[in-house]
């Protein structure tokens, strides 16, 4: 054994306790009872442990894996050019907030892979399209600034089976073109403009028929410029102007007065219920201000 007992301090290549002027090969364990200061490189060719604080001034380069049992703490930039694997949790305490794809507390000039769910406490802005393979669940309000595209194609066969579900309502600033059709549970019944499950504040257009399984009610004018069809009773409570013919398959009550404004054909006898007994020419259960001419 070599003891040196001289306690002077290394603070250079020459000085302290022992000086070399060449290497040193040490062929078991060395231990240290203070700092180790290195000039120039140091390259371990076999594992490293570390038990207590490191404080490393320089670049550290590490060509093989690198396992750290600990805790790490890293004051200044940590350079990767491989991959690294962690098995834990990561968390950064850094609170810098993302306004553009090169800046916040998490940058990647990649993509970001990840296996289960991800949350968002804030804002989400994506530069370029998204593209989800299965649910979105969206807990806030969604700005999006471009075109929304779903490549499911699941059709609506209840307010919550379809390739878009919302579970509130639905606002739209401008039009809705639909290729299928439109069903609406809701069974509000319409008692004015303003209510009913259907409500619009401009007008309706149909192309085709329209069956409606309740009353009509109109508040203002009734223009028909074509055939007019009335299979039922109905019941009109205001006046009725007809600018062309009408044709009447079956019979017609009328509670109040009728004005003809041209002249009426009547194909089969006209019967009136009236019994009122004329004492003059503007008496009588029928009267008329001109003549009455009678072929037979």
């Amino acid at each position: 054994t070599v003891e040196i007992t001289d306690t002077t301090q290394a603070t250079s290549t020459t000085t302290g306790s022992l000086v070399t002027a060449g290497g040193l090969a040490v062929a078991q364990d060395t231990y240290i009872g203070g700092d180790v200061l290195i000039d120039q490189d140091l390259a371990v060719y076999y594992g490293l442990e570390v038990y207590k604080s490191t404080t490393i001034g320089v670049d550290l380069t590490v060509g093989a894996n690198v396992a750290i049992g600990g805790n790490t703490a890293i004051a200044g930039d940590m350079m990767l050019a491989g991959t690294m694997d962690i098995g834990k949790a990561v968390s950064l305490a850094d609170t810098t907030d993302s306004t553009s794809s090169a800046t916040g507390s998490f940058v990647t000039a990649g993509g970001m892979g990840v296996a289960k769910d991800l949350y968002v406490g804030s804002d989400m802005t994506a530069g370029e399209s998204v593209t989800i393979g299965t649910s979105l669940n969206v807990g806030t309000t969604v700005d999006i600034g471009a075109v929304v595209t779903t490549a499911d194609t699941t059709a609506a066969s209840s307010v919550s089976a379809a390739s878009i579900v919302a579970k509130g309502g639905l606002g739209l600033a401008k039009n809705a073109i639909v290729g299928g059709t439109v069903e609406i549970t809701d069974t509000t019944q319409a008692t004015s403009t303003t209510t009913g499950s259907l409500v619009t504040a401009g007008g309706l257009a149909v192309a085709q028929d329209t069956y409606i399984g309740g009353d009509v009610l109109i508040d203002q004018d009734l223009a028909v410029y074509y055939g007019l069809e009335v299979y039922k009773s109905t019941t009109i409570g205001v006046d009725l102007t007809v600018g062309a013919n009408v044709a009447i398959g079956g019979n017609t009550a009328i509670a109040g007065d009728m004005m003809l404004a041209g002249t009426m054909d009547i194909g089969k006898a006209v019967s009136l219920a009236d019994t009122t007994d004329s004492t003059s020419s503007a008496t009588g259960s029928f009267v008329t201000a001109g003549g009455m001419g009678v072929a037979k």
